[in-house]
Formats: structure tokens, sequence, C-alpha cells
């Protein structure tokens, strides 16, 4: 975005802006206005009649900065001060890690997890990714349509939610989870790894029952104790 300086009284209009642009304190390169990227040699000025132009073919992360200058008749004018740095982050930032949860039965856990908040002036996000660890072995997709692990590619989950369904699994596994996000420019970093948790649903050993004669020679009691649940 840009204000070209007004026009002294009985001096030449504007006729072409230039715009330049310093990526992370590096050589300054021409924006050109035909193809909209920067070029280090010649390139096309912009007419002055807009107030911004658009810059792509960025790159993630870096820094950069600009500078402007008009051209009339007579020849081109003094650079601008140079402009405030941006650095380019737009894809979405890492989610907390996810928390896992035994679900109905031996076979099935839940995946609890936080998506990072949009920061302003970057997209929304799109899809959410679950990757599934179990016994430490190779990271597997959850399946948002079926709920279940894949190797090779499989749907993402839709952002709205909260949590996931993971099923089809096997009990006395131990499973890790991480989680990332999408926007429109790409998916963002993985969150940290989940905290383990290994599925244990049939109930525990309990301890060996005690027998007793009962009032006849032909029944006894049997007494037993339950293991906690």
């Amino acid at each position: 975005h840009y204000t070209l300086p007004p026009v002294r009284p009985g001096t030449p209009a504007h006729k072409w802006l230039a715009i330049h642009v310093q990526p992370d304190g590096g050589a300054w390169q021409l924006l050109d206005a035909t193809s909209s990227t920067l070029t280090a040699g010649t390139g096309n000025a912009f007419l002055p009649a807009a107030s911004r132009a658009l810059a792509k073919g960025l790159s993630e992360g870096v820094t950069y900065k600009a500078k402007i200058r008009a051209k009339s008749v007579c020849g081109w004018g003094e650079f601008s001060p140079i402009s405030e740095p941006l650095q380019l982050h737009f894809k979405p930032t890492a989610p907390a890690a996810p928390v896992l949860e035994e679900a109905l039965d031996a076979t099935s856990m839940r995946v609890h997890y936080t998506l990072p908040p949009v920061r302003p002036g970057t997209p929304a996000h799109k899809w959410l990714a679950i990757h599934v660890q179990p016994d430490g072995g190779a990271w597997q997709l959850l399946d948002a349509t079926s709920s279940t692990l894949t190797a090779g590619t499989g749907n993402a989950f839709l952002p709205a939610a909260s949590r996931a369904l993971a099923k089809g699994l096997s009990e006395g596994v131990t499973y890790k989870a991480k989680i990332r996000a999408k926007s429109v420019c790409g998916w963002g970093e993985f969150s940290p790894i989940s905290e383990p948790l290994q599925l244990h649903f049939k109930p525990t050993a309990p301890a060996a029952p005690v027998l007793e004669e009962a009032l006849d020679a032909t029944s006894m009691r049997v007494h037993y104790t339950l293991p906690p649940v």
C-alpha cells in the first residue's frame, strides 16, 4: 500500500511508480508490475493511479521491507523512507498436543484436540490431519470417513469439531497422536506428540476365590473380591 506525493504546481504529473523490496536484509529487488514478482534486473514500473500492488512468489518466514519512488518526464524522484518490516506467516501454527482417551471398547479411542487461533490477516483453517503411532511404529493417518488408520492417503477432518474417534485398534497396544492444520496456504507444523495411551478394556484378574463348606455335604460357598475398575 502506498500514497504518492502531491504534484507541485507547475511540475509534470507522475507517470510511473517503482517499488523496490528487500528480503531478509539482502539486496533490493524491483517488483515487476507485469508478473507481480521480484526481479534483480530490470522490470516494468507501475502506473501511478493505483494505491497498492501485489507481490507474489515470496517465501514464508522471510522478513520483507519496501521503498518506492515516482517518475515524471523529468526523471526519477527520491526514494521514500523504508517501510516497517513484515514477516510472512500464513500457514497455520502448530496446535497444542492432542489428548487421547479410551472410548467405548477395547479397540477404539478418542483424540481430543484444540486448533491454534487464526492470526489476523491469515486464512482460516480448512482441514485437520490426525496421525497416530501404534507401539512406536510408523505413523498412520486417521481417516475421517472410516475412523480407521491408514498407511496411505485418507480424508482429513473438518476443523469445527474438537475430537475424533479412532476405531479398529488393538487392545494392549500403546498409541500416540499428533495433529496439524491446513489453510489455503498449505499444511502447518505438527503439534507436539500426545501422551501415550494403552488400550485396556477387559477387566484385570481378580484375587483367588476362597471356598467354604456350606450347609451340607453337597454344597459350598465361593467367596470372591472383584478387581477395582
